[in-house]
C-alpha cells in the first residue's frame, strides 16, 4: 500500500514542524540539565557540602555547554521521527 502523494506546503509544513519541534526538544534538554544542576548546586551550597568552592557560579554554563549536544541529538531524532511520520502519510502529532 503506497502512501498517499503530499503536496508541496503540507512537506514544507511537515518539515517546518519537525524542526520547531527539535529545536524546542533540543532546549527543554538543554534548559532542564541547567535547573537540574542550579538546584542541586543550591543543594550541596546549603548543606555546606560544596566540593568545588567558590568555583562553583560558572558550573550552570559548563553543563549547559555541555548538555548541548546531547540535546541537539534528542531534537534531531525528534525532527526525524515527526517527518517521517508525515511523509508516511500519518497523523503530524
Amino acid at each position: 500500500m503506497s502512501a498517499p502523494s503530499l503536496n508541496a506546503p503540507r512537506r514544507v509544513g511537515i518539515i517546518v514542524y519537525g524542526l520547531l519541534a527539535g529545536f524546542a526538544a533540543a532546549m527543554v534538554f538543554a534548559i532542564a540539565s541547567v535547573f537540574l544542576v542550579a538546584v542541586a548546586s543550591w543543594f550541596l551550597r546549603y548543606t555546606n557540602w560544596d566540593p568545588t568552592g567558590e568555583r562553583s557560579g560558572p558550573l550552570e554554563i559548563v553543563v549547559a555547554y555541555y548538555a548541548l549536544l546531547p540535546g541537539v541529538i534528542v531534537g534531531a531524532v525528534v525532527c526525524w521521527k515527526i517527518c517521517k511520520s508525515g511523509w508516511r502519510g500519518g497523523p503530524v502529532p
